[in-house]
């Protein structure tokens, strides 16, 4: 009775899949134009949650962006799990003790790493980000470091506030801090407080790229202007909510993660947009039935990179691997 109940639950378990990944090749052709491949094996752990809004930490890396799709549907964390070198050839990724370089053309683990040995009561590394002159700045629980890839061995402390950094310009490095945007002179590691109360993610001087929930839960797109202090809102959809918007290399282009019908389950999943700054259109990238999420530019801005479960066969896993997507048919128009 075991082994006929057990057989028949496989073929059921096979036929899920096998019909999922049909309607998949049936309804989401669309995707094929971006060329969307897996470019690495390196697991990330993502928090996403459906049917109420997350407000709490899964993990020491995941931290939520403090807004969600919308209250009946999705929340997904934002920390900060990749950045892409500024040779444009490598996968940046913290883990606990060590910063990781990933291959992006070979589907390698890691290639190098740097290990961070500069206290145990440090904690772990939560964020990375390479300079533009090379220094590696990378956030403990204690405060934000640096250190290169020449002189590993060698660190320095920025600061002792820590956030993600989401820009530079004029010599200052521009980090999130929860909810208030700072800078950092990167010559005398003075800080100043640059404004509060937005949640910002990227920036190309002087706009920075915010998202925040609105009274509904969904989430939208604001941009703070540096030099005037204003903020203006520009991306609104009500029943649906966008996040982590990472401004293009040219300042043109927006990408961001939102929520979408699943035209294969009928539930709400997370895909990936692009926003024309200049026609004000929105393009879905994405439409897999899997979640695709934190999306991040090469240094052309022509390939985006981002994390997805699609590799798993019933899109439930809660770990991630890296893909990647040609969008120069959209952005050379």
């Amino acid at each position: 009775m075991k082994k006929a109940l057990f057989s028949l639950l496989s073929i059921c378990f096979l036929f899920e899949i096998t019909y999922a990944k049909k309607q998949y090749d049936e309804v989401m052709q669309d995707e094929v134009v971006y060329g969307i491949e897996q470019v690495s094996t390196w697991k990330y752990q993502h928090l996403l949650e459906t049917g109420k809004y997350v407000k709490k930490y899964r993990n020491a890396h995941v931290g939520l962006s403090g807004c969600s799709c919308c209250d009946e549907s999705i929340s997904w964390g934002n920390g900060r799990k990749f950045y892409i070198s500024n040779d444009n050839k490598y996968f940046i990724s913290p883990t606990s003790r060590s910063i990781c370089f990933v291959d992006l053309f070979d589907n390698a683990e890691i290639v190098k790493s740097i290990e961070v040995n500069i206290g145990s009561d440090l904690g772990t590394i939560s964020a990375v980000y390479q300079a533009n002159d090379g220094r590696l700045i990378f956030n403990t629980n204690k405060g934000m470091y640096y250190t290169t890839e020449e002189n590993p061995k060698r660190f320095a402390k920025v600061n002792d506030n820590s956030g993600t950094i989401i820009g530079e310009h004029g010599g200052y490095i521009y980090y999130m801090d929860f909810k208030t945007l700072w800078r950092t002179d990167m010559k005398s590691y003075e800080s100043e407080t640059v404004t509060s109360n937005i949640f910002g993610f990227s920036m190309k001087y002087p706009y920075v790229y915010c998202s925040k929930g609105n009274e509904a839960g969904n989430g939208e797109i604001f941009r703070y202007n540096i030099e005037t202090d204003k903020t203006e809102l520009f991306l609104s959809n009500p029943g649906h909510g966008y996040c982590y918007p990472m401004v293009s290399p040219n300042g043109r282009w927006l990408l961001m993660t939102g929520n979408a019908l699943s035209p294969i389950s009928g539930q709400q999943n997370v895909d990936i947009f692009l926003y024309d700054l200049k026609t004000m259109k929105l393009h879905q990238l994405t439409t897999h039935p899997g979640h695709d999420w934190h999306p991040v530019w090469g240094k052309e801005g022509k390939m985006v990179y981002f994390l997805s479960n699609r590799s798993n066969a019933l899109y439930t896993d809660t770990v991630s691997v890296p893909y990647r997507m040609d969008v120069s048919s959209i952005v050379n128009e």
